[in-house]
C-alpha cells in the first residue's frame, strides 16, 4: 500500500482484546505500508474500529494512528503475535489519540504477545481535549526508540501506561537510547514473575533507559548491558532484581520487597534514597554516591563489591558482610616491590572508578602532586603501576580514585 490507510467498523465498548471477525484480520503472512497507517472512525460516526494481529508480519512506513472520534466509541491496536514494526522518522511513531473532546471516547494500543518495534510511542494529540489514551503491555516485547513514551499535548485527556499483569511477564526494551517522564504502573505476571526493563536491542547492543516518571504497583527486573536510570519517586512494592548492566537510582525508590543484585551487575545509587521492606541480596557491585541513603527491614548481605568509595560510610543495619567493602579512605594494595630505578604497585580495581598513581617529593604544603604514568580502568582485576628513574623512586606516593 502506497498511501494512507483507513480502517473503520466494530463494537461501541472497548473490549478487553479486539476480535477476529471484525475490523482487520492479521494472521500470517507480511502486510506492508509504505507510508502512514491510520485506522479511525469519523466525527460523529456510530461506530468503533480495531486491528488484531495474531501472526505474521506489519511493516508500516509512517506514523501509525489509533484515533476515536466518536463518543462512547473506542479504536484498538491488539497485538496478539506476530511482529508489527513502524518505521517512522518524524518522531511520532505510534500515536493513541485524535482530535476528540468527549470522555467516553478511548484509543489503545494493547500488547499481549508477540513483537512491537516502534520508535516511540505518544500519547494523545495536541488538538485532543478529552477521552482517554492507553498503551498496555501485558506481555510480549517492547522495542522502542529515541523517541521513548511520551505526551503529545493533549489536554483534559486521561494517559494511561500499564505494563504486566497476564501469565508472562512483558518485556520493555531499547532499540536506541530513550527515556519517558510518564507514569507508569506495573503488573507481576500471574505466575509473580516482575516487569522486565531489558537495555538492549534484539541483537544485545546495549542502550539506556531513563524513568523519570512514578513508577508503581508490582516488581521489576532489569536485563541488558546498558543503564536503566530511575529518576521519579517510585513506590512500586514488587522486587527487584538487576540482572545485568547498571540499576541508577537518582530519584527515590520506597516500598521494594527485595533488592537483588547479580554476579557482575550494578546497583548504582546515586544521590537518591531506597528504603527496602524485606531482604538485600548483592552478588555484583552495589555502590553509593553522594547524600544516599539505604535503610532495609531484612538483612543487607554483601557478596560482592560494596562501594562507599564516593558515598557514606554508614552501613546499613542488619549488614552482613561475605565480600569486599570500599572506602574512600584506603586502596587495597596487593603487593608492591623496588628494583633497581624501578618502584612497582599493584592494587586491587574495580569497576566504574579511575585510578591514577601520584608522586610527590614533600609533604609540605603547598603540595604538588604530579601525575605517574596513564590513569587505568578498572575491570574488577588487578591494576599495575610503576615509576622508573636513574636515581630510583625518589618521595611520596598515592593512589588518586576518579570518580
Amino acid at each position: 500500500m502506497g498511501r494512507d490507510t483507513n480502517l473503520g467498523s466494530g463494537a461501541p465498548t472497548t473490549p478487553p482484546s479486539a476480535t477476529s471477525t471484525t475490523g482487520v484480520y492479521v494472521n500470517g503472512g507480511a502486510l506492508n505500508i509504505n507510508s502512514t497507517l491510520q485506522f479511525s472512525n469519523g466525527t460523529g460516526t456510530n461506530s468503533s474500529s480495531n486491528l488484531r494481529m495474531d501472526s505474521g508480519s506489519v511493516i508500516v512506513g509512517g506514523v501509525t494512528t489509533v484515533a476515536s472520534n466518536a463518543a462512547g466509541r473506542y479504536n484498538l491496536l491488539n497485538i496478539n503475535g506476530g511482529t508489527f514494526t513502524d518505521n517512522d522518522n518524524s518522531g511520532v511513531g505510534i500515536k493513541i489519540g485524535g482530535q476528540y473532546t468527549d470522555s467516553t471516547q478511548d484509543s489503545e494500543l494493547l500488547l499481549i504477545s508477540g513483537t512491537l518495534d516502534t520508535p516511540a510511542i505518544t500519547l494523545g494529540d495536541a488538538t485532543q481535549t478529552g477521552g482517554n489514551d492507553n498503551f498496555f503491555a501485558l506481555g510480549g516485547v517492547t522495542y522502542i526508540g529515541a523517541g521513548g513514551i511520551v505526551a503529545g499535548g493533549a489536554t483534559g485527556t486521561t494517559l494511561t501506561v500499564d505494563i504486566g499483569g497476564s501469565s508472562t511477564a512483558p518485556v520493555i526494551a531499547a532499540s536506541a537510547n530513550w527515556s519517558s517522564s510518564r507514569p507508569m504502573t506495573l503488573a507481576n505476571s500471574t505466575g509473580g514473575s516482575p516487569v522486565i526493563f531489558q537495555t538492549a536491542n534484539a541483537s544485545g547492543t546495549p542502550f539506556n533507559i531513563t524513568l523519570s516518571g512514578a513508577l508503581s504497583g508490582g516488581g521489576l527486573t532489569q536485563t541488558g548491558g546498558g543503564i536503566l536510570t530511575l529518576s521519579g519517586d517510585d513506590t512500586y512494592t514488587g522486587a527487584t532484581a538487576v540482572m545485568d548492566g547498571v540499576l541508577e537510582i537518582t530519584g527515590t525508590l520506597s516500598g521494594t520487597a527485595s533488592v537483588t543484585v547479580a554476579s557482575g551487575a550494578t546497583l548504582y545509587l546515586a544521590g537518591g534514597g531506597l528504603a527496602v521492606a524485606g531482604p538485600i541480596a548483592n552478588n555484583g557491585i552495589f555502590k553509593l554516591s553522594g547524600a544516599t541513603t539505604v535503610t532495609t527491614s531484612g538483612t543487607f548481605t554483601n557478596n560482592g563489591v560494596l562501594d562507599l568509595i564516593n558515598g557514606t560510610q554508614t552501613l546499613p543495619g542488619g549488614f552482613v558482610n561475605n565480600g569486599v567493602v570500599l572506602y574512600a579512605t584506603a586502596a587495597q594494595i596487593q603487593q608492591y616491590s623496588i628494583s633497581g630505578s624501578t618502584f612497582t604497585l599493584t592494587i586491587q580495581g574495580y569497576a566504574q572508578h579511575t585510578y591514577q598513581l601520584q608522586n610527590t617529593l614533600s609533604l609540605d604544603p603547598p603540595i604538588t602532586w604530579t601525575n605517574v604514568g596513564p590513569p587505568q580502568t578498572g575491570t574488577g582485576s588487578q591494576l599495575n603501576f610503576s615509576q622508573s628513574g636513574t636515581t630510583g623512586p625518589q618521595g611520596f606516593f598515592r593512589i588518586l580514585f576518579s570518580p
